[in-house]
């Protein structure tokens, strides 16, 4: 490491993290012509190969030597708040600014007062856009994407090739000389993404850690070619039981038994907490002596307690065993509590769903995959690479293997997914159908007319085609085809006053057209809403502006509700019913103004939404879906605790926090900012402040208070309370008081030996580390926190 050039305080704080030495791939890939004075680079390399450390290198050596700034973009929120906490601490010291755009997420300085930004595809792409705006995107020197291959992600991806293209299209016309990194394990058509991106390649298949998949079925254990390696025989033979026929604990045992994790991958939510819970209970019947990680699970459940959630009784029973289950259905404090257990070494057996594969970065020892089979479908080989991947921990084995469980009826599936090559990634602008009018193609034709505002009508089309043929479409697009959807969506966009055409009356050649995007045009870009939904916005606010119910919040809660959100959960409608017939009469005006019809619930709560309903009635049903929703985002901004929510709604707590969340970032990025470039000042206003108080949870009073980074709801509620109202109050208060506070928010623990009590429980509760700190793999003690909390105060 300290061959490239690095300064002192950074080779320091990879010594710190155990890191000395390059791989000898990462010393080559490096060294390719050009790589280290701009030249694009595309690495594709195994999960846990050491790909980040080629890009952090490159990063400290193009923002450290030009004094310019780098984007790196992710999929996922946990992706990249894992990946900002990791680049703040490596590079502390440097003087350089590592924030982050995610989520609710953004810097308070804005962009110009950082240097490196992590951010979101969504985010990165509306950063691209202002500079653009802006005319100043030669402050960018590095643009890393990370998991590459999800260009071909059906949701997604159009955004991420769009994003890439005007970086492309930037470079081309000299106006940014910005380096681009693609990183990805899983990209078979490289070739055409170093043509793309005018990049070179660098492959490799090295792992640090041997990696060796095998596939169980029934007591026999094969590898990938179907060649037997073993008969299973499970160590503990009692622990086979009618609800354990495929040897789970067992296999979980034969792993854990030498201080080993396991990684199990379920279908659904479910699943994982039926298996966590099982295999705890057979933990249990071994009575295994779990004295020397005794305290770190009860941190653990501690600082579980303390989340807003509070502990779930299914994590509280497997936890003490070393076992706990992740999904959506849990909040983000409480993955990132158990994921900071798990990488502790605290909790042994994580059981996850699919998303966990490709959301954090956490591998075990065996990775386990308990069917073959993932919503009625073969898993993709993508994901199974994926999942996979993740077994084999470098400095804590010196192996990992992965083990694909199968019934006798799913060989076939296993032998499919053991030799089916991963998929080309290819464009979604157009889709699988290849429609002459999409939202993808829409939106990437309307960024290209609100970026070079009013050229001439027939540059722009020749701009867009531009545009198209450098992107991955045209590997697989034909030109003719190209040439109808351009027309069709330039149409649909003129018809529907996205864009304009002018041309002037003495200038009758086609030449004199010019085009530009009109101010709802612009709104649609930047608030980053696709087309048809920027359509029902408009109309929605335009509606509401008439006739809005300002004795309550609910009427405004609604109109930062996104749509369609809540689509996908399966509701109670006779509850839905119930909880409308108790509104008070404020929000039951608000109900009539929206649209909301008792006849449509009544109809819903006795099986009217079984058969088959006409469109009309489903636009209905999506209204009154969402207005459920409004519903609960208005409870959550009252304070109204989780666990009373989900009662309510009948809904888990993960549910809840993802709806909270997309409120928060729809209220703020979207809503807020289409209301900005309409010029719809008093609208603006109503919805300034809504997304850090649905972000945080909090009413109105305690907003000021959620900008100490380590408050909750429960915590800024405690201290304002309290009569620390302000940060200012906070920063002039005693350690001492804001300790009492702190430990006043929970119930009482003795740190006295009681009966029952052995030396060893009454030094747990003594030292109990129960105040998570996002970022850290470690918790504080209330003594701790309030230091940090008046810290940050001041």
């Amino acid at each position: 490491l300290k061959d490239w050039g690095l300064p002192d305080c950074i080779l320091d704080n990879y010594a710190m993290l155990g890191l000395n030495e390059m791989f000898k791939w990462q010393n080559e890939c490096l060294s390719l012509p050009g790589v280290l004075d701009g030249k694009n680079l595309i690495v594709s390399a195994p999960t846990s190969a050491g790909k980040t450390l080629i890009v952090e290198v490159l990063i400290a050596k193009r923002v450290l030597g030009t004094h310019r700034k780098a984007i790196l973009v992710f999929p996922f929120v946990s992706l990249a708040r894992e990946k900002m906490f990791h680049l703040r601490r490596l590079f502390d010291g440097t003087g350089v600014t590592v924030d982050g755009y995610m989520g609710g997420l953004s810097p308070p300085g804005g962009f110009s007062s950082v240097d490196i930004a992590i951010c979101t595809i969504e985010k990165a792409n509306n950063i691209i856009n202002k500079l653009i705006e802006e005319k100043s995107t030669e402050q960018i020197a590095m643009l890393v994407v990370d998991e590459l291959h999800m260009i071909g992600d059906d949701g997604r991806g159009y955004l991420l090739e769009l994003l890439l293209t005007k970086i492309r299209l930037l470079c081309f016309e000299a106006s940014c000389l910005c380096q681009v990194i693609g990183l990805s394990a899983t990209i078979t058509n490289l070739d055409l993404f170093s043509i793309w991106l005018d990049g070179v390649v660098f492959q490799t298949n090295f792992r640090p850690v041997p990696l060796a998949r095998y596939i169980k079925v029934g007591k026999e254990i094969f590898d990938e070619n179907f060649i037997k390696q073993r008969d299973f025989e499970p160590q503990v033979t009692f622990m086979v039981n009618k609800e354990d026929d495929d040897d789970i604990t067992a296999l979980c045992y034969e792993t854990t038994r030498n201080n080993h994790s396991v990684l199990m991958f379920c279908p659904t939510k479910k699943w994982c907490e039926n298996l966590a819970n099982q295999i705890s209970k057979n933990f249990q019947q071994l009575n295994i002596s779990t004295t020397e990680k005794h305290q770190g699970r009860a941190s653990v459940l501690e600082q579980l307690k303390r989340s807003p959630a509070g502990l779930d009784p299914l994590l509280c029973s497997s936890i003490p065993y070393g076992v706990a289950f992740h999904h959506a259905g849990l909040t983000t404090e409480e993955r990132d509590v158990l994921e900071s257990g798990f990488r502790q070494g605290h909790l042994l057996i994580l059981v996850a769903t699919s998303t966990l594969s490709s959301g954090v970065n956490l591998p075990a020892r065996r990775v386990i995959i308990r069917t073959p089979t993932f919503h009625r479908a073969v898993l993709q080989q993508r994901v199974y690479e994926q999942m996979t991947g993740r077994a084999g921990r470098k400095g804590e084995s010196d192996t990992g293997e992965s083990i694909l469980i199968c019934r006798s009826n799913e060989r076939n599936q296993a032998k499919i997914l053991a030799s089916s090559i991963i998929p080309s990634v290819e464009s979604c602008l157009v889709g699988k159908l290849q429609q002459k009018s999409t939202v993808r193609m829409e939106r990437a034709i309307l960024e290209v007319c609100s970026q070079i505002k009013t050229y001439p009508f027939i540059k722009v089309y020749i701009f867009i085609f531009i545009l198209i043929a450098c992107c991955l479409l045209s590997s697989n697009t034909p030109l003719k085809l190209l040439d109808d959807i351009i027309h069709t969506c330039v149409d649909w966009l003129v018809s529907n006053e996205f864009i304009y055409v002018q041309q002037y009356e003495q200038e009758s050649q086609p030449e004199s057209k010019k085009v530009a995007a009109t101010q709802f045009g612009r709104a649609s870009l930047f608030s980053s809403l696709p087309t048809d939904h920027s359509l029902q916005v408009l109309a929605d606010l335009q509606v509401a502006s008439r006739a809005f119910a300002l004795d309550s919040e609910l009427h405004i809660v609604y109109q930062i509700t996104p749509l369609n959100v809540i689509n996908d959960w399966a509701l109670d409608w006779s509850r839905y019913l119930s909880i409308y017939e108790n509104l008070s009469s404020s929000h039951q005006r608000v109900a009539v103004l929206i649209g909301i019809d008792e006849g449509v619930l009544t109809r819903m709560s006795l099986g009217g939404g079984r058969a088959r309903v006409s469109n009309k009635l489903q636009q209905r049903i999506t209204i009154h879906k969402r207005f459920y929703a409004a519903l609960i985002l208005h409870d959550i901004l009252q304070e109204v605790p989780f666990n009373n929510i989900c009662d309510k709604y009948d809904c888990n707590r993960g549910m809840v926090q993802a709806l909270q969340q997309s409120a928060a970032s729809f209220a703020g990025r979207m809503v807020t900012a289409f209301c900005h470039e309409l010029v719809w000042w008093c609208m603006e206003l109503l919805f300034n402040e809504f997304q850090s108080r649905l972000l945080f949870g909090v009413q109105r009073e305690l907003l000021d208070l959620t900008r100490i980074p380590l408050l909750n709801n429960k915590r800024a509620r405690g201290l304002y309370e309290a009569g620390l109202t302000t940060c200012k109050l906070v920063a002039d208060a005693k350690t001492s008081y804001v300790e009492s506070i702190l430990r006043n928010a929970c119930k009482f623990q003795s740190k006295r030996q009681l009966y029952g009590d052995n030396a060893w429980d009454v030094e747990d509760r003594r030292n109990l580390h129960v105040i998570k700190v996002v970022g850290s793999s470690e918790g504080l003690t209330e003594s701790e926190a309030a230091v940090a909390i008046i810290a940050h105060a001041k």
